[in-house]
């Protein structure tokens, strides 16, 4: 479990490494450990890959710094480092622009953001409507039109999250495939038309622009969705590992949260690599580097291609037949590993 692969790294190593406001600025990989350099505040930044962000629509991501005023500089050395620091991962981005591959350290836009607000006193017409033809009873329900005559079929990927409150208000979460810069220097009423504009062009009923022009622009929420592709049969894909460093959970594969499925697939990455390192100590592998290389070898060809069956389904699910969920299902609840008795003999 992840809870245990965190016990056993901080068993291994300072108890203070393992913190929010430790960020890498450089690796450095010498012979038998490697020491990563950090810059440590006590500021918990904005992470705009993975969060929403509260009335910041003129956000330029390309300005954003790791430094901080006030910030101490620390090293820490290591036989091993499992990269587990998010969507964002600094150590990714180091590591990647040491290889040459700096464009694939950042995160890249999968093409769909998400617009988001609560409503109250939503009037009784409207509510009548939603009630009877949507939310049918339930708490919270999710709308798309999968009609195959749309002028524009990307707009079948645009779906509606409805969660129905007491007294007459609901909240409401629109993701739609909107342009990379739909997001950037336009204030909130700009993002607001441009989600009804989004509902239009998708050809939902009156009902929901109706909804979500009642939006509080105070209250507005949104935000772009990031994704790290999962390409393993590409030879463009880079490695999830280098040296004594690897790369775990959101760091080497974060995407949008559509299928819910970005924690669990970093608890399967946890039980992987801990079986991985835990081998290799009992086997006296951590000086030596082909051990390691084989380790983190075994964990990528275990892990990126259901990675990629994931990160497909996320993306395109909201345009699959019953059978093709059916499909997934089978792969996502059937498999034979993780677990301890199968990872054990695949390392």
């Amino acid at each position: 479990s992840w809870y245990n692969l965190q016990t056993f790294l901080r068993s291994l190593l300072p108890p203070d490494i393992v913190q929010a406001n430790h960020r890498c600025v450089h690796v450095e990989e010498e012979t038998g450990w490697v020491r990563i350099d950090s810059i440590t505040d006590t500021t918990i930044s904005s992470n705009p890959y993975a969060h929403w962000e509260m009335m910041q629509s003129t956000i330029d991501l390309s300005a954003l710094t790791q430094d901080a005023q006030g910030s101490d500089h620390q090293s820490f050395f290591a036989k091993l480092v499992v990269a587990a620091d998010g969507i964002n991962s600094t150590i990714r981005q180091v590591l990647y622009d040491h290889q040459r591959l700096k464009e694939r350290g950042k995160p890249q836009y999968s093409g769909f953001a998400g617009i988001s607000s609560r409503i109250a006193n939503v009037p009784t017409a409207v509510i009548e409507q939603l009630d009877t033809k949507y939310i049918q009873g339930g708490r919270i329900t999710s709308i798309y039109n999968d009609s195959e005559n749309l002028v524009n079929p990307d707009f079948r990927l645009l779906r509606v999250l409805l969660i129905r409150l007491p007294n007459n208000t609901v909240s409401y979460f629109l993701i739609a495939p909107f342009s990379a810069e739909f997001w950037q220097n336009k204030p909130p009423n700009e993002i607001l038309d441009l989600g009804i504009e989004a509902l239009k062009n998708a050809e939902f009923p009156s009902v929901f622009t109706d909804l979500i022009g009642l939006s509080n622009l105070e209250q507005l929420s949104h935000r772009p969705f990031y994704i790290h592709p999962v390409t393993p049969h590409k030879e463009s894909q880079p490695s999830w590992s280098h040296g004594r460093i690897v790369l775990v959970g959101d760091a080497a594969h974060g995407m949008p949260p559509f299928l819910a499925q970005g924690a669990n697939q970093g608890l399967e990455d946890a039980a992987v690599i801990a079986t991985a390192i835990t081998k290799l100590i009992r086997d006296n592998g951590l000086e030596r580097d082909s051990a390691i290389a084989n380790a983190f070898h075994q964990y990528e060809r275990i892990r990126k291609p259901f990675m990629e069956k994931v990160q497909t389904a996320t993306m395109s699910c909201s345009q699959w037949t019953q059978q093709q969920w059916d499909d997934f299902n089978e792969i996502l609840h059937r498999r034979e590993y993780p677990s301890s008795g199968t990872l054990g003999q695949l390392f």
